[in-house]
């Protein structure tokens, strides 16, 4: 059906000069709304391998159940930003009936989603492609201070059976449309293309199993033979993970990640350890996931700005690090400082026996009694030993680039809201490296660039607007909307580990204020995705 519908886009489009783009091959996005909470789409082009101006989209809404609920052609200039809202997208639609979003087109674009509520905020990367597996890395039974939501769809007809399990106590349950055990009507995956958006107080009845701390969903084709049953993953899941303060304070999301020997934490913002309840403080809360059935031993390895190793128990001669143990399908959550966080750290690296997955949640206290609702963003943890700028020879064009697709700062007045954004970079190489930064309009046109070094064995954090001032480059501030990150050579001559990880965050600041509202964007920057 989407064939033929791209076929007539494509006859309506000659006379745009697009159907170039459409002959290219089609590229897609997913993005799943979460329930209660309002949608925008943000995209940036990223196809380096095409130089037409122009390329076609196409905007599928369907329903919980597959069915099509409209259809929205368009286009988007090469390099630029598109930022819109689901309401804005599809204005013949009621946006509540909306389960999944399907975004075709002729080039590559990354994609983010954005959920808000009000001010309140929170940002996951869209999947571009199926999965077999995907999780729910993280809900408990805190229900009066979080909302904890599951999202995730069936995106093709492929026939497949969609099943969860929910760890440590390894509880089957079915999306067959049929009551679980708690009196939550269960979403029926058995259509071609299905989608649920879950809270999971719902799903538990009100109150969360202490054997229930997250929840990994399988597709799978189950063939019955008569030497038994065949069972063979589909790749036809996409997921995310949406946690909201019930107050409606702050919030994040987690996209779907795998596991890894080794992730990176690449920044910590975190005084709880000794929290001066008359200044405003921040948090940093960690969560691990051990999705195998084995005990998994891990350590915490703590590093100051400067890349120097820190012992976090000073009454042994050598440098410790932190250890803890997960329990087979076992999680842990915690706050950083609990994770035996030593003085002056500004990053870390996990490692551990095997494979595991992790997330990291930043977010603020008041003063006193002041009310303060910062931003509390989470982002995946990094995979060290695949999260490097590999570098791609057999093209012509830069390669390695990654964006940063809101960068936006604006000074606050007596009329208009002020927006900052923030960068970590973190190094864990044993050299220097140094990224060209530049700074793009909506529209993709570059404004400036930068080159910054980024020191080995070290994290560097800093403001857009201080990034600017650095490159005497103050003049273009309020017009820069993004910014693409690209590896330089090396100096040494080879180009295989750019070992420089990013993070950046944005917020705000009332009109007329100086308060900071609860707004809060995450920008998680992944970096194996800078490969394109």
């Amino acid at each position: 059906m989407l064939e033929n519908i791209v076929k007539k886009f494509t006859a309506g489009l000659v006379g745009l000069g697009m159907t170039a783009g459409l002959l290219a091959g089609n590229f897609t996005n997913y993005v799943l709304p979460t329930k209660g909470f309002s949608t925008e789409i943000v995209l940036v082009n990223n196809d380096v391998m095409h130089s037409y101006p122009n390329h076609s989209m196409l905007y599928t809404a369907y329903d919980i159940d597959g069915n099509v609920l409209a259809e929205v052609p368009d286009f988007m200039a090469t390099g630029s930003r598109m930022k819109t809202s689901l309401s804005e997208l599809f204005p013949s639609v009621n946006v509540d009936d909306i389960g999944l979003v399907k975004v075709t087109s002729s080039n590559k674009n990354d994609a983010w989603v954005i959920y808000s509520n009000g001010d309140q905020k929170a940002m996951v990367q869209a999947p571009t492609e199926g999965s077999s597996v995907v999780d729910n890395l993280h809900f408990e039974n805190n229900l009066v201070y979080w909302n904890f939501l599951s999202n995730f769809a069936k995106v093709n007809d492929d026939d497949s059976v969609v099943r969860a399990v929910i760890n440590p106590s390894g509880e089957e349950v079915y999306f067959d449309g049929i009551v679980n055990d708690y009196g939550f009507v269960m979403p029926n995956f058995g259509f071609g293309v299905s989608a649920a958006s879950i809270n999971m107080d719902d799903f538990f009845g009100g109150v969360v199993p202490s054997g229930a701390t997250w929840m990994r969903i399988y597709s799978e084709d189950i063939q019955h033979t008569d030497f038994g049953d065949s069972v063979t993953p589909v790749n036809n899941l996409v997921g995310n993970t949406v946690f909201m303060k019930t107050n409606g304070e702050s919030g994040g999301a987690y996209g779907n990640s795998e596991a890894f020997e080794e992730l990176i934490i690449p920044h910590i913002a975190d005084q709880t350890a000794n929290p001066d309840l008359n200044k405003r403080y921040f948090w940093t809360g960690l969560v691990f996931n051990n999705p195998s059935d084995v005990f998994v031993n891990a350590v915490i390895q703590y590093y100051s700005k400067t890349g120097v190793h820190l012992d976090v128990d000073s009454s042994t001669p050598e440098i410790d690090d932190y250890s803890f143990v997960l329990d087979p399908f076992g999680k842990k959550v915690d706050l950083i400082s609990n994770f035996g966080m030593p003085e002056g750290a500004e990053f870390a690296r996990v490692v551990a026996e095997k494979p595991i997955m992790g997330g990291e949640l930043f977010g603020g206290e008041p003063s006193g009694t002041a009310n303060w609702p910062i931003m509390a963003g989470v982002g995946l943890l990094l995979p060290g030993t695949g999260g490097y700028l590999d570098s791609v020879t057999d093209m012509n064009t830069p390669t390695l680039r990654y964006h940063l697709p809101l960068a936006e700062s604006r000074a606050f007045t007596d009329t208009e809201e002020g927006l900052w954004t923030g960068v970590a970079f973190a190094n864990l190489g044993k050299r220097n490296q140094t990224v060209v930064l530049e700074y793009k309009t909506d529209s993709g046109l570059v404004i400036g660039t930068q080159n910054y070094t980024v020191n080995s064995m070290s994290k560097q954090a800093i403001t857009v607007e201080d990034l600017l001032k650095l490159g005497g480059l103050e003049d273009i501030r309020e017009q820069v909307a993004m910014i693409d990150v690209l590896a330089k050579e090396s100096v040494a001559g080879f180009t295989a580990n750019y070992e420089v990880n990013l993070y950046a965050l944005q917020g705000g600041k009332a009109a007329g204020t100086g308060a900071l509202p609860p707004f809060s964007v995450p920008l998680l920057m992944r970096v194996p995705q800078f490969i394109t």
